[in-house]
């Protein structure tokens, strides 16, 4: 039996390849992520919440942009070891109907980035990188 609030919605699944440099629609989610491609790594790293940057050469693969699927984990930025994305979620007081309109974005190396709630460490930006690839999530 599922249990909903009158006019709640379930939120349309969702699954696209992002678009490198380009604009992605995450239609489930309400957001659109851009993407770009800089030469090299730019002074500051910290671009808020809603800005992600990883080192472009060292992501296999194409990156998904996909819904919240349960048992993901991620090796969260700064953090050993793995840790479930549903307790990140809950650490940062994502209410439970917006986790599965949180884009996550993955590799076959594993999650990247939740949007909007936590980068992982995979493929972080070092001095060294010579394409790093920035990120924006912005409301649709």
């Amino acid at each position: 039996m599922i249990v909903s609030l009158p006019g709640e919605k379930k939120p349309v699944s969702f699954k696209a390849t992002l678009k490198v440099p380009g604009v992605t629609g995450v239609k489930g989610a309400g957001a659109v992520l851009r993407a770009t491609l800089l030469k090299k790594a730019p002074a500051s790293l910290s671009g808020g919440k809603k800005t992600a940057y990883f080192d472009f050469d060292c992501i296999e693969g194409p990156v998904i942009v996909r819904q919240f699927a349960h048992g993901d984990r991620m090796t969260p930025l700064g953090m050993k070891g793995t840790k479930k994305l549903k307790d990140i979620f809950i650490e940062k007081k994502v209410p439970r109907p917006l986790r599965e309109r949180v884009p996550v974005l993955s590799t076959s190396a594993g999650i990247l980035w939740a949007a909007g709630v936590r980068q992982s460490g995979l493929c972080m930006v070092k001095k060294s990188s010579l394409r790093v690839l920035k990120v924006e999530l912005r409301d649709e």
